[in-house]
């Protein structure tokens, strides 16, 4: 096996298995569960139990993937069927046609994350339904054995329930999930088959009472009690903001808050997030990305835009056709924090969350940054270092000057807390780097009311094909930039997927504890990237340490021809903590044939140590 030669330590990768479409279902004539085209991610991996979700049209599969290898097998424990709080709303691009569709309630974005002390699986529908469960109530439905009721497995055959249903009234896309401040918030379509007087794009915030502290601690397998149940969705008080008011009111009550209104976005927003970190633990901010590349920065609890960017390109029909906006990270500049919220639309997305210890340190960052200087020039062809698409060889900056992958800026971001910043209201506030914690009251529990203070958000935006880092909210303009970060030449087999909905950059992943960003597109490849940090200037940036399916693997036909990817979804491996100095995680890539590719990636360990099988052995041989 051939070393590594590239002058940096890249996280290390190898192909654990391959789980052919052919082998699951084809081989035993059994039907593939069927799909929807022109979605965001449609899996998910819960980070608590061995539960691996997807979207099958409007229902969701539950499978549990066998150790070591990830293999799921044909049939689900568990089928998950629409729970709806409209069943007779339409759906969007099911009515695109002559007539509509027969499933206006496919789904359009799966999420996973942590509600309080609770995991959950949230998703939202075509027709503007969303819904959201609780992963142990998941769990306990498929314990029960329910093809003993049902010959699919019907989860309401068991009692599964979501705790969470409810009507946006247009095609839902964007999630969010905030963990401490035990919020929801979901993104539609502008006014289509329900006319309103504001023509802007909602988004729908939920923000569940803190009548009391958690009941447990947050474990990663926490058997408590559920800390949102469901008795605390059948109220929900609409909150009426104030623009001129300063303090997050007492979260004694359930509350549904709308951002729309002048300020709002003009067209859909596939994409929000909130800004789920140690500067905002009480959720009062909200980042948003729309079709048309404008990014929003909310005050929730003033129902207030408080500053918008444009990264849409000058010419019109590049701003159709690029839509920057496909998703969006946060990040700190001392620590990194990738927050659970992934933009998921026709063309855009954001999300954030912390990520403490993630950063690698770069000594000069101030120029280029790129994966195939010597590795292009060798002539031999290590395990998982294809020359050339294994990194990022066609990624070109725009502009007329052809450079290497990633550009950086030479100077250093702009200061964490500036003295005044002015939002889109006209108002102007002191500019603060943290938020204090909440503070419960020791006897009832109330969240005491408390000054909104600026957060600093730096974010990944990431467009059609391009990705930005930008300083949010003090930058006017991004610091960092790569282009065409996907960009691949296709055989001619390939050639009826080469679209620009299926290249747009709309699934993003984040695996923190590694410092590691999962970026991918539904033509079929991801981009797992590194978060960098340059000394002593402390900039912040993107290094493309791979391209997966690699080369090799695409020649050994590992990846599916002329299938889509459904889906990216990452989680610890089980069996490696023993392992002294490595944490190994695995990245499960799920495409419409239902073909998955399961990738271990990790730090401190050695390629030779991770087990292959089936078509990954030929892959990872030199």
């Amino acid at each position: 096996m051939e070393a590594d030669r590239r002058p940096f330590q890249a996280v290390n990768i190898g192909l654990s298995s391959v789980e052919s479409g052919s082998d699951r279902y084809a081989r035993d004539n059994f039907s593939r569960p069927p799909h929807s085209n022109w979605r965001c991610n449609l899996t998910a991996l819960s980070q608590r139990y061995n539960l691996y979700f997807m979207a099958s049209r409007e229902d969701i599969l539950v499978f549990e993937p066998e150790f070591p290898f990830q293999k799921l097998g044909k049939t689900p424990k568990l089928l998950i069927p629409p729970a709806l709080a409209e069943p007779l709303a339409f759906g969007y691009l099911d009515s695109l046609g002559d007539a509509p569709g027969p499933h206006p309630h496919a789904i359009n974005h799966l999420l996973v994350g942590d509600l309080g002390s609770e995991e959950i699986l949230l998703l939202s529908t075509d027709s503007g339904n969303i819904a959201a469960y609780h992963t142990k109530a998941i769990l306990d439905a498929a314990q029960k054995d329910p093809f003993r009721f049902s010959q699919d497995g019907r989860a309401d055959l068991v009692g599964l329930r979501p705790f969470l249903s409810h009507w946006i009234y247009e095609s839902a896309w964007g999630l969010a999930i905030h963990r401490e401040a035990r919020m929801i918030a979901a993104s539609a379509n502008t006014p289509t088959f329900i006319q309103t007087s504001d023509p802007s794009a909602k988004i729908t915030v939920f923000a569940f009472a803190l009548t009391s502290p958690p009941s447990y601690p947050a474990t990663a397998g926490g058997d408590g009690e559920p800390t949102v149940s469901s008795k605390d969705q059948t109220e929900w008080h609409k909150w009426v903001p104030a623009a001129h008011n300063e303090t997050i009111p007492r979260r004694d009550r359930n509350y549904k808050i709308v951002l729309a209104g002048e300020n709002g976005h003009t067209t859909n927003i596939p994409s929000i997030s909130f800004v789920n970190t140690r500067e905002d633990p009480d959720g009062s901010w909200l980042l948003s990305c729309d079709i048309h590349g404008d990014l929003k920065c909310w005050q929730i609890w003033k129902g207030t835009c408080f500053r918008t960017w444009d990264f849409a390109e000058t010419c019109q029909i590049q701003k159709k056709l690029e839509s920057p906006g496909l998703k969006a990270i946060l990040m700190r500049k001392r620590k990194i924090k990738i927050q659970g919220c992934h933009v998921v639309s026709r063309y855009v997305n954001v999300r954030l969350q912390d990520a403490p210890n993630a950063l690698v340190e770069v000594q000069q960052l101030s120029g280029h940054v790129t994966g195939d200087n010597d590795m292009a020039a060798s002539t031999s062809e290590p395990e998982f270092m294809d020359t050339e698409s294994d990194h990022a060889e066609n990624l070109e900056p725009i502009g007329r000057t052809q450079r290497t992958s990633i550009e950086v800026e030479t100077g250093a971001l702009p200061p964490t807390a500036s003295p005044e910043i002015s939002g889109d209201d006209g108002e102007r506030s002191q500019s603060k780097t943290c938020l204090a914690k909440r503070s419960l009251q020791s006897q009832s529990g109330l969240v005491d009311a408390k000054p909104v203070r600026i957060p600093s958000i730096p974010t990944l935006h990431l467009s059609q094909s391009h990705l930005r880092l930008i300083n949010l909210p003090h930058s006017r303009s991004p610091h960092f930039f790569c282009a065409n970060i996907l960009k691949q030449e296709l055989p001619d087999l390939y050639n009826n997927m080469q679209n620009n909905s299926l290249q747009r950059l709309n699934m993003l992943q984040q695996i923190p504890e590694l410092g590691i960003i999962v970026i991918g597109s539904q033509l079929g490849r991801v981009a797992v990237c590194s978060l960098t940090r340059a000394i002593p200037s402390g900039i912040l940036g993107i290094r493309v340490d791979w391209i997966l399916p690699t080369r090799r693997q695409e020649r050994n036909g590992a990846r599916p021809r002329n299938h889509e990817l459904l889906g990216i979804a990452p989680k610890q491996g089980e069996g490696w903590e023993a392992i002294e100095g490595s944490r190994r995680y695995r990245l499960m890539m799920t495409y419409s044939d239902m073909t998955v590719l399961t990738y271990e990636v990790g730090r401190g360990l050695e390629r030779d140590e991770i087990a292959v099988t089936g078509q990954g052995r030929s892959d990872m041989e030199a």
